[in-house]
Protein backbone atom coordinates (compact mmCIF):
# COMPACT_ATOMS: atom_id res chain seq x y z
CA UNK A 1 0.00 0.00 0.00
CA UNK A 2 1.35 3.18 -0.89
CA UNK A 3 0.60 6.70 1.48
CA UNK A 4 1.11 10.06 -0.23
CA UNK A 5 3.11 12.62 2.12
CA UNK A 6 0.20 15.23 3.51
CA UNK A 7 1.42 19.02 2.37
CA UNK A 8 -0.44 21.53 4.03
CA UNK A 9 0.44 25.37 2.48
CA UNK A 10 1.37 28.20 4.62
CA UNK A 11 -2.35 29.66 3.78
CA UNK A 12 -4.14 26.92 4.98
CA UNK A 13 -1.98 26.58 8.35
CA UNK A 14 -2.68 30.32 8.61
CA UNK A 15 -6.69 29.56 8.45
CA UNK A 16 -6.29 26.77 10.62
CA UNK A 17 -5.02 28.89 13.44
CA UNK A 18 -7.61 31.34 12.87
CA UNK A 19 -10.16 29.04 13.23
CA UNK A 20 -8.90 27.36 16.65
CA UNK A 21 -10.65 29.12 19.42
CA UNK A 22 -8.75 31.72 21.60
CA UNK A 23 -9.21 32.82 25.01
CA UNK A 24 -10.43 36.15 25.40
CA UNK A 25 -8.60 38.58 27.75
CA UNK A 26 -10.65 41.10 29.24
CA UNK A 27 -9.29 44.53 30.10
CA UNK A 28 -10.79 47.11 32.26
CA UNK A 29 -12.00 50.22 30.89
CA UNK A 30 -9.69 53.48 30.24
CA UNK A 31 -10.83 56.44 30.32
CA UNK A 32 -8.39 59.21 28.10
CA UNK A 33 -8.76 63.14 28.92
CA UNK A 34 -7.44 65.55 26.68
CA UNK A 35 -7.29 69.16 26.34
CA UNK A 36 -6.97 70.34 22.62
CA UNK A 37 -5.71 74.05 24.04
CA UNK A 38 -2.60 72.27 25.55
CA UNK A 39 -1.47 73.31 29.40
CA UNK A 40 -1.30 76.35 29.94
CA UNK A 41 -0.64 77.48 33.36
CA UNK A 42 -0.77 81.64 32.27
CA UNK A 43 -4.20 80.94 31.23
CA UNK A 44 -4.80 79.31 34.51
CA UNK A 45 -8.48 81.17 36.15
CA UNK A 46 -7.35 80.21 39.76
CA UNK A 47 -4.18 78.78 41.61
CA UNK A 48 -4.47 76.85 45.06
CA UNK A 49 -1.76 76.72 47.38
CA UNK A 50 -1.46 74.18 50.36
CA UNK A 51 -0.26 71.51 52.38
CA UNK A 52 3.42 70.99 51.69
CA UNK A 53 3.30 72.86 48.76
CA UNK A 54 2.41 76.03 50.99
CA UNK A 55 5.13 75.21 53.25
CA UNK A 56 8.01 75.06 50.41
CA UNK A 57 7.12 78.41 49.38
CA UNK A 58 6.30 80.38 52.63
CA UNK A 59 8.62 83.26 52.76
CA UNK A 60 8.31 86.32 55.35
CA UNK A 61 5.64 88.09 52.90
CA UNK A 62 2.54 87.62 51.16
CA UNK A 63 3.81 88.72 48.14
CA UNK A 64 7.22 86.82 48.08
CA UNK A 65 5.71 83.91 49.00
CA UNK A 66 3.53 83.79 45.81
CA UNK A 67 6.20 85.23 43.76
CA UNK A 68 7.10 82.22 42.40
CA UNK A 69 3.36 81.37 40.96
CA UNK A 70 2.26 81.98 37.19
CA UNK A 71 1.59 85.40 36.30
CA UNK A 72 2.43 86.83 40.17
CA UNK A 73 5.34 89.11 41.41
CA UNK A 74 5.33 90.88 44.48
CA UNK A 75 6.36 94.97 44.98
CA UNK A 76 9.06 94.13 47.10
CA UNK A 77 9.89 96.86 49.42
CA UNK A 78 12.36 95.27 51.42
CA UNK A 79 11.93 91.88 53.47
CA UNK A 80 9.35 93.76 55.77
CA UNK A 81 6.71 94.53 52.49
CA UNK A 82 5.57 92.94 49.86
CA UNK A 83 2.44 93.03 48.06
CA UNK A 84 1.42 90.33 45.39
CA UNK A 85 1.40 91.83 41.74
CA UNK A 86 -1.16 89.59 39.06
CA UNK A 87 -0.43 90.00 35.51
CA UNK A 88 1.03 93.65 36.36
CA UNK A 89 -1.53 94.90 38.25
CA UNK A 90 -1.35 95.97 41.96
CA UNK A 91 -2.74 98.47 44.48
CA UNK A 92 -6.31 98.83 44.77
CA UNK A 93 -6.81 96.70 41.44
CA UNK A 94 -5.75 93.43 43.64
CA UNK A 95 -8.28 92.49 46.47
CA UNK A 96 -6.38 90.50 49.85
CA UNK A 97 -8.84 89.07 51.54
CA UNK A 98 -9.12 86.96 54.35
CA UNK A 99 -11.26 84.10 54.95
CA UNK A 100 -13.67 85.50 52.27
CA UNK A 101 -13.28 89.26 53.62
CA UNK A 102 -11.48 91.96 52.90
CA UNK A 103 -8.10 92.07 54.90
CA UNK A 104 -8.69 95.65 55.73
CA UNK A 105 -5.59 97.30 55.99
CA UNK A 106 -4.27 100.37 54.46
CA UNK A 107 -1.11 98.14 52.16
CA UNK A 108 -3.25 98.72 48.75
CA UNK A 109 -2.89 102.56 49.65
CA UNK A 110 0.98 102.60 50.21
CA UNK A 111 2.97 100.44 48.33
CA UNK A 112 5.86 100.56 52.06
CA UNK A 113 2.95 99.05 54.07
CA UNK A 114 3.12 95.46 54.75
CA UNK A 115 -0.06 93.59 54.41
CA UNK A 116 -0.98 92.47 58.12
CA UNK A 117 -0.24 89.02 58.00
CA UNK A 118 2.16 86.53 58.39
CA UNK A 119 1.93 83.70 55.71
CA UNK A 120 3.09 80.88 58.18
CA UNK A 121 -0.39 80.83 59.95
CA UNK A 122 -2.23 80.49 56.67
CA UNK A 123 -3.51 76.49 56.07
CA UNK A 124 -4.72 77.67 52.25
CA UNK A 125 -4.17 80.53 49.42
CA UNK A 126 -6.31 81.09 46.45
CA UNK A 127 -5.20 82.99 43.72
CA UNK A 128 -7.90 84.01 40.95
CA UNK A 129 -7.45 85.76 38.21
CA UNK A 130 -9.41 87.10 34.84
CA UNK A 131 -13.38 87.55 35.14
CA UNK A 132 -13.89 85.52 37.98
CA UNK A 133 -12.04 87.78 40.17
CA UNK A 134 -14.50 90.46 39.38
CA UNK A 135 -17.14 88.17 41.61
CA UNK A 136 -15.13 90.10 44.90
CA UNK A 137 -15.98 93.34 43.90
CA UNK A 138 -15.66 95.66 40.72
CA UNK A 139 -12.16 97.16 41.85
CA UNK A 140 -10.83 93.55 41.40
CA UNK A 141 -9.66 93.89 37.82
CA UNK A 142 -6.03 92.39 38.41
CA UNK A 143 -7.15 89.39 40.27
CA UNK A 144 -7.63 88.31 44.33
CA UNK A 145 -5.56 86.29 46.74
CA UNK A 146 -7.80 85.15 49.66
CA UNK A 147 -5.77 83.33 52.28
CA UNK A 148 -7.81 80.82 55.00
CA UNK A 149 -6.83 79.85 58.60
CA UNK A 150 -8.69 77.82 60.87
CA UNK A 151 -8.66 80.35 63.75
CA UNK A 152 -12.31 79.77 63.92
CA UNK A 153 -12.49 75.91 63.82
CA UNK A 154 -15.14 75.04 60.93
CA UNK A 155 -14.87 71.00 61.42
CA UNK A 156 -14.95 69.71 64.74
CA UNK A 157 -11.37 68.96 66.79
CA UNK A 158 -10.95 65.46 68.86
CA UNK A 159 -7.99 65.23 71.22
CA UNK A 160 -5.17 67.95 70.98
CA UNK A 161 -2.45 68.34 68.35
CA UNK A 162 -0.12 71.09 67.11
CA UNK A 163 2.84 72.02 64.82
CA UNK A 164 5.85 74.10 64.88
CA UNK A 165 8.54 75.31 63.07
CA UNK A 166 12.25 77.45 62.94
CA UNK A 167 13.61 78.94 60.29
CA UNK A 168 17.30 80.77 60.28
CA UNK A 169 19.37 81.64 57.36
CA UNK A 170 19.01 83.93 54.16
CA UNK A 171 20.49 86.49 52.58
CA UNK A 172 18.76 88.87 56.01
CA UNK A 173 19.47 86.41 58.64
CA UNK A 174 16.05 85.57 59.64
CA UNK A 175 15.44 84.04 62.75
CA UNK A 176 11.76 82.93 62.89
CA UNK A 177 9.26 80.61 65.09
CA UNK A 178 6.00 79.86 65.21
CA UNK A 179 3.66 77.35 66.65
CA UNK A 180 -0.09 76.44 67.01
CA UNK A 181 -2.24 74.19 68.95
CA UNK A 182 -5.66 73.10 68.36
CA UNK A 183 -7.64 70.93 71.05
CA UNK A 184 -11.30 70.05 71.16
CA UNK A 185 -13.56 67.15 72.45
CA UNK A 186 -16.44 67.00 69.43
CA UNK A 187 -18.56 70.15 70.45
CA UNK A 188 -16.13 72.76 71.79
CA UNK A 189 -12.65 73.04 69.72
CA UNK A 190 -10.13 75.59 70.76
CA UNK A 191 -7.50 77.44 68.53
CA UNK A 192 -3.86 79.32 69.50
CA UNK A 193 -0.87 79.98 67.39
CA UNK A 194 1.83 82.58 67.83
CA UNK A 195 4.70 83.58 65.81
CA UNK A 196 7.80 85.76 65.77
CA UNK A 197 10.25 86.81 63.02
CA UNK A 198 13.00 89.41 63.26
CA UNK A 199 15.89 89.87 60.05
CA UNK A 200 18.66 92.04 59.64
CA UNK A 201 19.83 94.45 56.29
CA UNK A 202 19.74 92.58 53.41
CA UNK A 203 23.26 91.53 51.95
CA UNK A 204 24.20 92.78 48.48
CA UNK A 205 26.79 92.03 45.98
CA UNK A 206 28.17 95.65 45.79
CA UNK A 207 26.88 98.49 46.22
CA UNK A 208 22.99 99.99 47.03
CA UNK A 209 22.96 102.60 45.08
CA UNK A 210 24.55 103.00 41.30
CA UNK A 211 27.56 104.53 40.48
CA UNK A 212 25.64 107.65 38.90
CA UNK A 213 23.57 108.74 42.28
CA UNK A 214 26.56 108.08 44.49
CA UNK A 215 28.68 110.90 42.61
CA UNK A 216 25.58 113.24 43.25
CA UNK A 217 26.76 112.78 46.86
CA UNK A 218 24.54 109.64 48.09
CA UNK A 219 27.15 107.28 49.06
CA UNK A 220 24.82 104.65 49.99
CA UNK A 221 25.98 101.22 51.82
CA UNK A 222 28.41 98.87 50.74
CA UNK A 223 27.13 94.86 50.88
CA UNK A 224 24.04 95.30 52.46
CA UNK A 225 20.75 96.85 51.88
CA UNK A 226 20.54 99.72 54.52
CA UNK A 227 17.42 100.23 56.50
CA UNK A 228 15.88 97.13 55.30
CA UNK A 229 15.75 95.23 58.74
CA UNK A 230 12.64 94.63 60.71
CA UNK A 231 10.78 92.49 63.13
CA UNK A 232 6.82 90.90 63.25
CA UNK A 233 5.48 89.57 66.05
CA UNK A 234 1.39 88.31 66.11
CA UNK A 235 -1.20 85.84 67.44
CA UNK A 236 -4.40 84.70 68.09
CA UNK A 237 -6.72 83.06 70.07
CA UNK A 238 -10.39 81.88 68.57
CA UNK A 239 -13.00 78.73 69.39
CA UNK A 240 -15.97 77.54 68.22
CA UNK A 241 -19.19 75.57 69.22
CA UNK A 242 -20.13 72.67 66.52
CA UNK A 243 -23.01 71.03 66.98
CA UNK A 244 -25.67 68.38 64.44
CA UNK A 245 -26.74 70.99 62.26
CA UNK A 246 -23.70 74.01 62.25
CA UNK A 247 -20.99 75.66 64.51
CA UNK A 248 -20.56 79.14 65.70
CA UNK A 249 -17.14 80.60 67.07
CA UNK A 250 -15.06 83.51 67.57
CA UNK A 251 -11.36 84.61 67.14
CA UNK A 252 -9.16 87.82 68.23
CA UNK A 253 -6.08 88.13 66.34
CA UNK A 254 -2.67 90.64 67.22
CA UNK A 255 -0.30 92.02 64.73
CA UNK A 256 2.41 93.92 65.46
CA UNK A 257 5.60 95.08 63.10
CA UNK A 258 8.81 97.33 63.04
CA UNK A 259 10.99 97.40 59.70
CA UNK A 260 12.53 100.39 57.86
CA UNK A 261 11.97 101.57 54.13
CA UNK A 262 14.50 100.92 51.64
CA UNK A 263 13.60 103.73 49.61
CA UNK A 264 14.34 106.53 52.50
CA UNK A 265 17.02 106.02 54.57
CA UNK A 266 16.29 106.24 58.36
CA UNK A 267 12.28 106.14 57.81
CA UNK A 268 10.58 103.31 59.98
CA UNK A 269 7.40 102.13 59.71
CA UNK A 270 5.70 100.72 63.05
CA UNK A 271 2.11 99.02 62.40
CA UNK A 272 -0.17 97.55 65.06
CA UNK A 273 -3.68 95.25 63.88
CA UNK A 274 -5.92 93.84 66.52
CA UNK A 275 -8.37 92.06 64.75
CA UNK A 276 -11.48 90.51 65.79
CA UNK A 277 -13.92 87.55 63.80
CA UNK A 278 -17.33 85.64 64.25
CA UNK A 279 -18.40 83.25 61.87
CA UNK A 280 -21.17 80.38 62.20
CA UNK A 281 -23.40 78.17 59.55
CA UNK A 282 -26.09 76.37 59.60
CA UNK A 283 -27.05 73.44 57.72
CA UNK A 284 -29.75 70.93 56.72
CA UNK A 285 -32.17 72.52 58.43
CA UNK A 286 -36.45 71.67 58.48
CA UNK A 287 -39.09 73.12 59.37
CA UNK A 288 -41.31 75.45 57.49
CA UNK A 289 -38.60 77.75 55.83
CA UNK A 290 -35.86 74.48 54.67
CA UNK A 291 -32.33 75.57 54.45
CA UNK A 292 -29.32 73.60 53.25
CA UNK A 293 -26.83 74.86 53.99
CA UNK A 294 -26.08 78.96 54.76
CA UNK A 295 -23.14 81.12 56.36
CA UNK A 296 -22.30 84.08 58.23
CA UNK A 297 -19.59 85.64 58.64
CA UNK A 298 -18.79 89.09 60.45
CA UNK A 299 -15.01 90.92 61.31
CA UNK A 300 -14.51 93.62 62.80
CA UNK A 301 -11.06 95.85 62.50
CA UNK A 302 -11.39 98.55 65.34
CA UNK A 303 -7.97 99.81 64.63
CA UNK A 304 -4.63 99.87 62.70
CA UNK A 305 -1.92 101.90 63.65
CA UNK A 306 0.62 102.85 61.03
CA UNK A 307 3.33 105.40 62.07
CA UNK A 308 5.72 106.28 59.53
CA UNK A 309 8.67 108.21 60.86
CA UNK A 310 12.37 109.53 61.17
CA UNK A 311 13.15 110.16 63.85
CA UNK A 312 11.71 111.18 67.11
CA UNK A 313 11.38 114.85 66.55
CA UNK A 314 10.98 114.79 62.35
CA UNK A 315 7.75 112.74 63.06
CA UNK A 316 5.72 115.58 64.61
CA UNK A 317 7.59 118.28 62.31
CA UNK A 318 6.91 116.97 59.14
CA UNK A 319 3.46 115.43 60.30
CA UNK A 320 4.16 111.82 58.77
CA UNK A 321 1.79 110.04 61.35
CA UNK A 322 -1.27 108.79 59.99
CA UNK A 323 -4.04 106.25 61.68
CA UNK A 324 -6.07 104.14 59.60
CA UNK A 325 -9.17 103.26 60.92
CA UNK A 326 -11.53 100.75 59.43
CA UNK A 327 -15.03 101.58 58.09
CA UNK A 328 -18.08 99.61 60.22
CA UNK A 329 -18.10 95.92 60.75
CA UNK A 330 -17.98 93.96 57.73
CA UNK A 331 -20.40 90.95 57.00
CA UNK A 332 -21.26 88.11 54.75
CA UNK A 333 -24.05 85.77 54.55
CA UNK A 334 -25.02 83.00 52.06
CA UNK A 335 -27.46 80.17 51.80
CA UNK A 336 -29.54 77.82 49.82
CA UNK A 337 -26.57 76.03 49.42
CA UNK A 338 -24.68 78.35 47.78
CA UNK A 339 -21.52 79.38 49.26
CA UNK A 340 -20.69 83.18 49.23
CA UNK A 341 -17.31 83.99 47.05
CA UNK A 342 -14.27 83.44 48.41
CA UNK A 343 -15.54 80.70 50.87
CA UNK A 344 -14.00 77.71 50.81
CA UNK A 345 -16.15 74.33 49.94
Amino acid sequence: MLYSPLRLSPLAVALWLAASPSQAVELEPQVITANPLGNRQLAAPSTVLEGDNLLQQQHGSLGETLNKQPGVASTWFGPGASRPVIRGLDGDRIRILRNGVGALDASSLSYDHAVPLDPVTVDRVEIVRGPAALLYGGNAIGGVVNTFDNRIPDAPIEGIHGAGELRYGGADTTRSSAGKLEAGNGAFALHLDANSRQFNDLRIPGYARSSKVRDAGEPGSKHRLENSDGRQDGGAVGGAYHWDHGYAGLSYSRYDSNYGSVAESGVRLDMQQDHYAFASELRDLDGPFELRQGRCWLYRLPTQRDRRRRGAHHLQEQGLRSTYRSPPPTARAGGGGDRCPGQPQ
